[in-house]
């Protein structure tokens, strides 16, 4: 009954130690019992505390980020910015910033063009951010062919009246360096902050 219903261990008085060959020693038991639940509880408070400590440092690495991307002074800047700087801050492999080409004439200022509707295409219509598994396949697809990536996350920029559609292409050199378990919220408000520089220099590439 106590292995099948092992969190009853904790609340059981322990009986007095008696020897004999017909007695279970119930202290030995419920001892192990609480030493196996504290080594569970231990190793769950480990796990958290690490999770804890890596979305801090994350966060702290996009605090980082945005404020060196709203420190671009153009366009030109705000690309460089993207394809350069930021996978050091980020600790990545790669980032790219891709734009769909909706058939007019401007300095991409080396952004990544894609096809009309690729973003679609790439993540489904209804996904803002999209994290693929073992995805050095699809790189290409983003301009990260030269880039050693495994593993990719695909954020979606959205359009304006003065900006393009396109994706932000993050790229990790482990396989499962962006994984769909993982949280997504960051990942979103960095692609506000990027959408909030584009808004303001994308005109300059016209």
């Amino acid at each position: 009954f106590l292995v099948d219903n092992p969190d009853l261990v904790v609340t059981l008085t322990p009986p007095d130690f008696r020897h004999g060959e017909d007695v279970i020693d119930m202290q030995r038991f419920m001892l192990n019992s609480l030493q196996t639940h504290i080594q569970s509880l231990s190793h769950r408070e480990k796990k958290f505390l690490e999770i804890a400590e890596d979305r801090i440092a994350g966060f702290g690495r996009l605090q980082d980020a945005a404020v060196m991307l709203l420190g671009a002074n153009s366009f030109h800047e705000l690309v460089r910015a993207i394809n350069i700087d930021l996978p050091d801050l980020l600790d990545i492999e790669a980032a790219r910033l891709c734009l769909e080409d909706d058939g007019k004439k401007y300095s991409s200022y080396g952004a990544h063009f894609l096809p009309a509707d690729e973003a679609d295409q790439l993540m489904g219509r209804k996904n803002p951010v999209f994290l693929l598994e073992n995805s050095a396949d699809q790189r290409v697809l983003v301009g990260l062919e030269k880039a050693h990536v495994k593993s990719l996350a695909l954020i979606r920029l959205s359009a304006t009246e003065k900006t393009h559609r396109g994706v932000l292409a993050l790229g990790s050199a482990e396989t499962d360096g962006f994984n769909p378990r993982q949280g997504t919220d960051l990942l979103s408000f960095l692609a506000r902050v990027i959408e909030g520089c584009m808004r303001r220099w994308q005109k300059d590439s016209h």
